[in-house]
């Protein structure tokens, strides 16, 4: 059984417990964030990317089977196009342009 958590801080500075459980023999796959579940997918034997949101933020928790066992990588996806996103990338190019006049 694989069971895995990972805290996130939002840019609002509050905390949110993200956790995966993927059972060994049902592979069933359960996504949950702060003990309230979002996700239940059965019988998982390939590779899956499972999106969600946390506040505005776009959230991805990946699973890649290796060989011998299974990878898990949580991650906040900044690419995608949402308004936050929108003025992540104003706010960069913003700074970008202060640190080059100075």
């Amino acid at each position: 059984m694989a069971q895995i958590s990972w805290v996130y801080v939002t840019p609002t500075h509050r905390q949110y417990g993200v956790g995966l459980y993927h059972g060994d023999d049902s592979r069933h796959v359960l996504v949950f964030v702060n003990n309230q579940v979002l996700k239940i997918d059965f019988h998982v034997v390939e590779d899956k990317t499972y999106s969600f949101f946390i506040e505005d933020e776009l959230c991805e928790i990946q699973m890649k089977r290796k060989s011998t066992h299974w990878s898990y990588d949580f991650k906040v996806n900044h690419k995608v196009d949402t308004l936050v996103n929108q003025e992540r990338r104003k706010a960069e190019r913003r700074y970008l342009f202060y640190s080059i006049g100075f």
